[in-house]
């Protein structure tokens, strides 16, 4: 990203020249800072999506796991926002509100484990309410939460219809 920029004599006579040392000082690490702020502001629009006290937060490791993701060649053209939106959907917040809900609970870590398998992992979560309940069949009704939120993610996809003509 360009954090300066001189217009002078030079910039005016010249400006390709200019603009391509300009280009020439962005550094790599420099992609991976703008991602790691847009993995922030995705934590953030989470957290205001939450009930006041309630917070979830990624950590380090989920970060890292999370930003090499975003970068890769698949992601390249993505922000680290919109990526972190479409691989949790709404099953990370919906399957947080559930748990705050029958439990109280208020801090939730968005763990290694979690950004790596998502499903596997908040079913865990899910299967720790069992017992919290009086109706237990609660449980696994919300259980199909994950589902739900399965399918905003990861919309089902059409057959191609082969036309032998």
């Amino acid at each position: 990203s360009v954090t300066r920029f001189e217009l002078n004599d030079d910039t005016v006579r010249t400006p390709n020249r200019s603009l391509k040392q300009l280009l020439k000082s962005e550094s790599a690490g420099d992609d991976a800072e703008i991602k790691l702020r847009d993995l922030k502001r995705w934590e953030t629009k989470l957290n205001r999506k939450l009930p006041d006290l309630v917070s979830a937060w990624l950590t380090d490791d989920a970060q890292t796991y999370l930003l090499r993701r975003s970068m890769s060649k698949k992601h390249e053209h993505q922000s680290a926002f919109s990526f972190a939106g479409q691989y949790f959907g709404t099953m990370l917040e919906k399957v947080i509100l559930l748990i705050h809900g029958k439990t109280g609970q208020a801090a939730f870590p968005i763990s290694l484990d979690v950004a790596m398998d998502p499903e596997v992992e908040l079913r865990k979560w899910m299967s720790s309410l069992e017992g919290t309940s009086e109706d237990e069949s609660d449980v696994v009704v919300d259980a199909t939460v994950l589902e739900e939120s399965k399918r905003d993610v990861d919309p089902p996809r059409k057959k191609k219809v082969r036309s032998d003509k």
